[in-house]
């Protein structure tokens, strides 16, 4: 006998073949990767129709059969995934809730209110690159809809962005949180029509006109207070990376 058919002693006494053995491992595993595969391509197909729905229908009358059939899928199938639909909810806007806050993160060193222009076109380059997530998870063409995943994904960022600008000045969190309030509200707003192709102006000339609002935002609510003027004489001088 071969090495490659060498045996290996079975608890009850019987011989079992070492080759047989991996064999049979091998299967397992194949199983399973197939099934993983199987499972992957499923959530995939639920978050695809999911994402069609809320295009069509209010939040509140999508439910498993209609989500179900939009992928062509079981309803058992649906529920070895997700338990509900607020869970499926849940992780499909938490894709994108991920994805911005790592957007922002990442532009952390050039958010300065002072000296928006650096910050506003990196923000537009972060949505231009993401511009799928983003048109199919948040700003979904349905009103109601849009209004509530958008007000998810905005107080799971705005607290990290209060926190960071208030650092600059610890002593003005209120005017930094009623600034953040009116800047998040505008750039929604400005997302959503800059992925609806709104706007007739582009390159350089977008960013300066968009620029101008966050600059005004900054003037009514930070300049008057004097938020962080060191940090805005910085950022005159031409710097514009928060310390």
């Amino acid at each position: 006998m071969s090495d490659s058919e060498a045996v290996s002693p079975a608890m009850d006494g019987r011989t079992v073949s070492v080759n047989a053995i991996k064999r049979q491992k091998l299967g397992v595993r194949k199983d399973e990767g197939r099934a993983n595969r199987n499972s992957m391509r499923s959530m995939v197909l639920f978050n695809e129709a999911f994402s069609q729905l809320l295009d069509e229908k209010p939040l509140g009358e999508i439910n498993v059969t209609m989500i179900s059939r939009r992928a062509d899928l079981a309803r058992n199938t649906f529920y070895a995934h997700y338990a509900s639909t607020d869970e499926l909810l849940r992780e499909f806007v938490g894709e994108a809730v991920t994805v911005v806050q790592g957007d922002f993160e990442e532009l952390s060193p050039v958010i300065n209110p002072a000296i928006p222009e650096t910050f506003v076109r990196a923000l537009f380059d972060k949505v231009e690159e993401h511009r799928e997530i983003l048109r199919s998870h948040v700003f979904v063409k349905n009103v109601n809809n849009r209004r509530r995943l958008t007000a998810i994904v905005r107080y799971s960022v705005v607290p990290t962005l209060t926190r960071m600008l208030s650092s600059v000045d610890p002593g003005n969190e209120a005017c930094v949180e009623q600034y953040l309030d009116f800047v998040a509200a505008l750039t929604i707003e400005l997302v959503n029509d800059y992925l609806n192709d709104v706007f007739a102006i582009e390159g350089m000339d977008f960013s300066d006109r968009v620029s101008l609002m966050y600059r005004a935002a900054y003037r009514v609510y930070l300049e008057p207070r004097q938020w962080g003027a060191d940090h805005a004489k910085v950022g005159a001088a031409g710097g514009s990376e928060l310390p």
